[in-house]
C-alpha cells in the first residue's frame, strides 16, 4: 500500500507525503487516490510552522528533513533511517488512524 510513496537514497528514505495544515489532530493515513502519505498537522501555513510540524512527526524515526516542496502541501520528506525502521514506523502509525 504505502510502499508506492517510500524510495530509498543513499542518505535514508523519501516519503511522498501530502500535508493537511490546520487540522484538528497531528495524524496519517494513506491517500490511495494520490499514492502519498497523508499528514494532518495543527500548524497552520504560515512562517513555515506546518513544515516544522511535518519534520517533528518523521523525527523519531530519524533525523528528518523536507527536500521537495517548501512551498507546497505535495512533499518530499527524507529520513535518515534504514527502509525497515521507516516501514515499520509508518505500519504502526497508519493502524492507528
Amino acid at each position: 500500500m504505502y510502499s508506492k510513496a517510500i524510495s530509498e537514497t543513499g542518505d535514508g528514505v523519501l516519503i511522498d507525503v501530502m500535508v493537511v495544515p490546520n487540522s484538528k489532530e497531528t495524524a496519517m493515513e494513506w491517500d490511495p487516490w494520490r499514492s502519498r502519505v497523508r499528514v494532518k498537522v495543527r500548524a497552520r501555513p504560515a512562517k513555515g510552522k506546518a513544515n516544522e510540524e511535518v519534520v517533528e512527526v518523521f523525527s523519531s524515526v530519524g533525523p528528518s528533513r523536507i527536500i521537495r516542496g517548501h512551498r507546497s502541501r505535495e512533499k518530499t520528506v527524507l529520513i535518515e533511517a534504514s527502509p525497515d525502521e521507516v516501514t515499520s514506523f509508518l505500519a504502526s502509525y497508519l493502524q492507528k488512524s
